[in-house]
């Protein structure tokens, strides 16, 4: 915070700020003065704006709530109507003050350097750097904050206060002074609350980015303590070339033994693999196979076969009524991540499944043991391919194109520089560059067909998955032992009473509250991970 504006001034130390000094002066008298020199050169000001017939605008916020993208859609709308001038304010750089440079606008940047707020001296000085004259309307772009701004005039006529939507609807309760002193109070970033209303219903922006906020350091910390302290991880074993049609037979094992019924679905061949249903008694899953990469079909089927159960489970009677399938997308999506990962790469499984895939392959895995088999599935590597990406990464993979999709929606990035953009994160998140197209933005076909906003369900559905896992774990005592007999009945008809046979009856929320007592949480996946991966890689 700064030293100008009594930031530092708190109830902790407020008898210290009224101790006098050697001349007989107070902190609180000096701060008092300074407000009352701040107020004469504000009225300074605003008798200059006044005498050009300038209206001067006072623009706060939060960091990051969008007065730059505002004043830039604001000067295209005036183009031609009104003459406008911005003032920016900064701790540093002059980035904004560009960006509204290249709007064809004047613009005079202020670097407060640490003071958190402009004041109506540094307002002065830069409007001797300004051609008043010019201009009807003066926009002043406060430093990001939402305490200390509103303290301070700084000659306006107006002040306009931005809200953010992914910031929360308790802000104007939080800090009352910002939002008393607003003329305006306009809410920005709101673009995205339809579409991730449409797979998500009762979950909104400001939820997944308070559980994204949480996720990130934690997953970043695993990620960076596995790469530097964690013990090698040899998984060469999965690309020592395996048959595509036994690949495909251990997969329909698989999905067999998990309680998919062949009998009202299907399992074909896919560039991408999916789940589509397209009715109770025709639900149909897709897997792809790679010679060299032996996890990649199993792990698609398995996750497909986890999509398939939740629709086969739902009620009967729920047939052909907008009832059938998932209560949401991240509800869905936590079933196939469930009896993918949670299920399909645990050490129980293996101890019971890999025999019969060294039967499949033994040439290729008849020297390979339980547990470097098991080290090799879960091998943290970042990789470009979303549906590859092991557990600790999956949700890089996911922010990268949740803050795409931000941008999109807010017209900040425009759709021919998506490319870049994507090729950018990828580097900043995963350390990677994609060497084509079909490998970055082009793997998915969620946006092509219209899908903004349906990306944050897979991450949800990590979280939500590993909630249910810690319910059903206190539930059915021995379930590691019924998993590596291949026993996953119970398992199944506990997914079938407390999730699948309602449908979509009841929105995501409220289910999780009626199965596991509580609202959506990231602590349960957290331990899952930090857990499993440091035993995996010695932290």
């Amino acid at each position: 915070m700064c030293d100008t504006c009594g930031c530092n001034v708190t109830h902790g130390n407020a008898h210290l700020a009224h101790e006098k000094d050697a001349h007989g002066r107070s902190a609180v008298t000096v701060l008092k003065d300074l407000l009352s020199e701040n107020d004469r050169a504000a009225a300074h000001n605003r008798a200059h704006f006044d005498a050009h017939g300038v209206l001067a605008v006072n623009l706060m916020s939060a960091p990051g709530a969008g007065k730059t993208a505002l004043l830039e859609a604001t000067i295209e709308a005036l183009e031609g109507e009104l003459r406008l001038a911005v003032i920016e304010g900064d701790l540093e750089t002059e980035n904004d003050a560009n960006r509204i440079r290249a709007k064809g606008v004047p613009a005079y940047q202020i670097t407060t350097g640490t003071a958190c707020h402009l004041d109506a001296h540094m307002v002065h000085g830069a409007l001797h750097h300004m051609a008043l004259d010019d201009a009807d309307i003066l926009f002043v772009e406060n430093v990001g904050n939402l305490v200390c701004p509103a303290a301070f005039d700084l000659g306006q006529h107006r002040n306009v206060v931005l809200l953010s939507v992914p910031e929360g609807d308790d802000k104007p309760a939080k800090y009352p002074v910002m939002f008393r002193a607003a003329d305006l109070v306009l809410l920005t970033k709101a673009d995205l609350l339809p579409v991730l209303d449409d797979f998500e219903r009762g979950l909104k922006m400001p939820q997944v980015k308070a559980v994204f906020d949480e996720l990130r350091p934690r997953q970043v910390a695993l990620v960076r303590s596995i790469t530097e302290r964690g013990k090698p991880v040899d998984n060469s074993l999965l690309h020592r070339g395996y048959d595509v049609q036994k690949q495909w037979e251990f997969g329909l094992e698989v999905a067999r033994a998990y309680g998919y019924d062949f009998g009202r679905g299907r399992q074909d061949k896919s560039a991408h693999p999916f789940t589509t249903t397209f009715g109770w008694g025709d639900v149909r899953i897709t897997t792809r196979l790679y010679p060299n990469l032996l996890s990649s079909s199993i792990f698609s089927t398995m996750h497909e076969t986890g999509h398939a159960l939740y629709d086969q489970g739902s009620a009967p009677e729920l047939d052909r009524s907008p009832l059938l399938g998932g209560s949401s997308l991240a509800i869905h999506e936590s079933q196939s991540r469930l009896w993918e990962n949670l299920v399909g790469r645990s050490l129980p499984f293996w101890k019971g499944f890999l025999p019969r895939l060294q039967d499949l392959f033994a040439a290729q895995l008849a020297d390979v043991d339980l547990m470097p088999f098991y080290r090799a599935i879960n091998k943290v590597e970042p990789s470009l391919i979303r549906v590859e990406a092991d557990e600790a990464t999956y949700n890089l993979h996911i922010m990268l194109r949740f803050e795409l999709e931000i941008a999109l929606a807010e017209d900040r990035l425009p759709v021919a520089d998506l490319p870049a953009a994507w090729n950018e994160k990828t580097r900043e998140y995963l350390g990677l560059t994609p060497p084509n197209d079909a490998q970055g933005v082009m793997q998915d076909v969620h946006w092509s067909s219209g899908a903004l906003g349906y990306f944050p369900t897979y991450a949800l559905g990590n979280l939500v998955a590993s909630q249910l896992w810690e319910k059903i774990s206190a539930d059915l005592p021995g379930l590691a032992g019924k998993i590596e007999r291949a026993e996953f009945g119970d398992l199944l008809e506990w997914l079938r009473f407390h999730i699948h046979r309602h449908g979509s009856k009841f929105e995501a929320t409220e289910l999780l509250q009626r199965v596991v007592g509580g609202g959506l949480s990231a602590a349960p996946y957290l331990k899952y991970l930090e857990t499993k991966f440091g035993e995996i890689y010695g932290l």
